[in-house]
């Protein structure tokens, strides 16, 4: 029985962690877009959705990789747990600065 919880929390963890990468992720984009570190036109001639929809690929495998944080007992686990918080972002950044 303490093991099924074990898994629930660590599962509502990875649920957390995964609504927290694409807050973060809306966050900084939006920043970005206000600050005009990324440009409204480009926005607009759709650039924003070929950005969406790539990182929506990256937060998916990011999300799937960090359901393996509640099968690891090891320390990467919080490196698996990570990866849909950081990964978007930083894919995001990457990304921008690449236009």
């Amino acid at each position: 029985m303490k093991q099924l919880s074990n898994i629930a929390l660590r599962l509502l963890w990875v649920i957390i962690a995964s609504v927290g990468g694409w807050l973060l992720y809306l966050i900084n984009v939006n920043l970005m877009i206000y600050t005009g570190f990324f440009a409204g036109e480009s926005v607009s001639q759709g650039a924003g959705y070929v950005l969406v929809e790539k990182v929506v690929i990256v937060w998916a495998v990011s999300s799937l990789l960090c359901l393996g944080s509640i099968f690891t007992q090891s320390k990467t686990r919080l490196v698996f747990l990570s990866l849909p918080i950081i990964l978007p972002t930083v894919f995001s950044l990457i990304y921008i600065l690449s236009l």
